[in-house]
């Protein structure tokens, strides 16, 4: 019978003990990496309510609901939340060109909190504004053109505090200019409401601030001629553009005698819709 060398038993006893000391709570452990980037979930829910809501499968810019939110069109976004690897939309556009209504703009946009931009095009939209969007206050441009939507314009958009350019041209929308027009946000420097259905008077003093007012097409009656002959006096600068409304009624004597403020008013306020027009106005078209 053949017995064990002693020094072969040894190294096999320390053996079995290095294995056994090596137990997996011993292994060192790699330290887990920033999370992979991703769009908030608060943000990926008001995303799909707008598509929803707003008719999506009939939009030009495709989403696909089963696809990465990185690949839906007229999206943009920025990282917020650096640890977490967060992204939250900028910026937001919208296009929806069908023969006909397809959708509306949810009041949930106002869950976009970070919302800097939102661009919207084409007559699948329509209902009305929602007054959520007067909530977005890094609003800096909207831009709402030849939509389908109506009724009137939010109420506090006009003083959204980062607000620079607002359009809501080529649409439905109807009634008064909002009240709050004479206290717009001091980065507000134009706005475009041109072919819609506005009525009522022009305030008579609007914030310094704002250079263009675009109202042409529209179914004005009266033309604020104080921008004209008190322009240099109350340091205003507005342009006012009333072409193509409803005014009627006759230029003061102040303006017609006066070849520079007749020019303002011709370039800004004629001529009016077929039917309109001032009764003494001394241009020969």
């Amino acid at each position: 019978m053949k017995t064990s060398h002693p020094i072969t038993a040894i190294i096999a006893i320390m053996i079995l003990a290095i294995i056994g000391s090596c137990s997996s709570n011993d292994i060192p452990v790699e330290p887990e990496g920033p999370p992979a980037p991703h769009l908030s979930r608060e943000d990926s829910l008001v995303l799909v309510t707008l598509y929803k809501e707003g008719g999506g499968e009939f939009w030009d810019n495709k989403w696909d609901l089963n696809d990465k939110v990185e690949n839906w069109k007229g999206i943009s976004c920025y990282l917020v939340d650096t640890p977490k690897n967060e992204y939250r939309v900028n910026a937001l556009h919208l296009l929806c060109n069908t023969n006909g209504p397809r959708g509306i703009l949810s009041e949930d946009i106002e869950k976009l909190s970070y919302l800097e931009v939102l661009l919207m095009d084409g007559e699948g939209f329509a209902g009305t504004l929602p007054a959520s969007l007067s909530n977005l206050k890094d609003l800096k441009e909207v831009s709402i053109i030849g939509t389908s939507i109506s009724g009137q314009i939010p109420k506090g958009i006009l003083s959204l505090p980062e607000l620079r350019r607002l359009t809501l041209a080529w649409c439905e929308l109807s009634g008064e200019l909002p009240k709050d027009i004479i206290d717009t946000a001091p980065s507000l420097e134009y706005i475009n409401f041109s072919e819609n259905h506005l009525t009522g008077e022009i305030p008579k003093f609007l914030n310094s601030n704002v250079i263009i007012l675009d109202l042409w097409y529209n179914d004005f009656t009266q033309y604020p001629f104080e921008y004209i002959t008190q322009r240099k006096e109350h340091g205003i600068k507005t342009v006012i553009d009333m072409k193509f409304n409803k005014i009627t009624g006759a230029i003061p004597d102040s303006i017609l005698n006066n070849p520079e403020w007749l020019k303002d008013l011709e370039i800004y306020g004629y001529p009016q819709k077929e039917g309109y027009g001032y009764s003494n106005a001394p241009w020969p078209y």
